[in-house]
């Protein structure tokens, strides 16, 4: 075997295998976690409630209910800047 198929196959594959779902679960943690996530989710949130308000005409049920889904969806900050 050449230096690049040993690479690949005896060190790069098994690394890939191992390596592969907690990155997928770090990337997963990070766009759930980042503002701009947080933000598309609360604009849409609002839309939907404002649309279930103009449907129903329960404003308070509604817009009270909505805070508590998103900081549900919201997960705790690990950053050490305050």
């Amino acid at each position: 075997m050449t230096y690049l198929q040993v690479f690949r196959y005896v060190i790069l594959m098994p690394t890939l295998r191992v390596v592969w779902p907690p990155l997928a679960s770090q990337f997963i943690a990070t766009m759930l976690g980042s503002s701009v996530v947080s933000q598309i989710s609360a604009e849409e949130l609002t839309y939907a409630g404002m649309l279930l308000e103009s449907r129903t005409f329960r404003t308070f049920e509604i817009f009270f209910s909505s805070p508590s889904s998103i900081s549900s969806w919201r997960r705790p900050s690990r950053s050490c800047s305050p």
